[in-house]
């Protein structure tokens, strides 16, 4: 019997998920404006769009779409997309961008991936991204099987690949907590093969990006909502001594400090 076939992956991740903190749609309604100017310098993007391939005839799912950096991206290069969070501030804001741009051919569903009634009134798209965006489900093994269902070209999904930033690294010391990382993209990996699914892997890895000191508190504020002014001003003063300034004022650390695993398919 194969070695993995023994291992219960779902429920490992399930046991993982017990221990992570989940964020709630009204946190990520007001964390939107913020998520969205931290995506602005996040060269993740760059580095996972060159890594899709799409077509003008093609239409495209965008599963936690955030404030749409990717919906929009494929919009312009697709035929129609299709953009689903859970989050109404997100959706707002993609709603905004989409005007800006002249944009007509993106729909806006606000929904959870985990609600069964997608299964039956969803259709299925030539390509499905649901691009850091499962870390929080509940059920990983739903929801895969969901985007391959809902897929009839590629599916490319990205995960945590590694530890913790330096960033939440210094708010848990700080603070004096325990670290708490959500299960990765290994469990994704697994259940993908377990599904009968021989995904391929590329990592993704990158420096976190701050307009100025300013900007990087309000990450750590993200990470620890009960940060103690005392601590806030303790962290300020360690992000000071360690990120570097670049030529265009953008604050950054000296090395890659985050890694994320592409994963696709392909169904023809």
């Amino acid at each position: 019997m194969d070695e993995q076939s023994i291992i219960n992956w779902d429920a490992l991740w399930k046991a993982a998920q017990r221990n992570y903190r989940n964020i709630r749609p009204n946190q990520w309604d007001s964390m939107a404006p913020a998520l969205k100017r931290w995506m602005s310098n996040d060269e993740y993007f760059r580095q996972f769009m060159a890594n899709i391939r799409l077509c003008p005839e093609w239409t495209v799912l965008d599963v936690g779409c955030g404030p749409g950096d990717i919906t929009i991206w494929a919009a312009k290069r697709s035929k129609h997309v299709t953009a689903l969070d859970f989050s109404s501030e997100m959706l707002r804001l993609l709603k905004e961008t989409a005007t800006k741009e002249c944009l007509t051919n993106i729909d806006c569903i606000q929904c959870s991936w985990e609600d069964d009634r997608l299964d039956s009134e969803l259709d299925k798209h030539d390509v499905v991204i649901a691009s850091r965006s499962l870390a929080t489900m509940a059920n990983l093994k739903k929801g895969l099987a969901r985007i391959d269902d809902k897929t009839k070209r590629c599916a490319y999904v990205t995960m945590g690949a590694g530890f913790s930033s330096p960033l939440k690294k210094m708010v848990y010391k700080v603070m004096g907590k325990e670290i708490s990382d959500p299960p990765g993209y290994i469990y994704a990996y697994n259940l993908l093969y377990q599904m009968g699914i021989r995904a391929n892997v590329k990592f993704i890895e990158g420096r976190s990006r701050y307009i100025d000191l300013n900007d990087a508190l309000e990450q750590c504020r993200w990470i620890a909502e009960d940060l103690r002014p005392s601590e806030e001003k303790e962290i300020a003063g360690l992000l000071n001594d360690c990120l570097i300034k670049r030529q265009d004022g953008i604050l950054e650390f000296p090395y890659n400090d985050i890694c994320w695993a592409l994963m696709w398919w392909e169904k023809f």
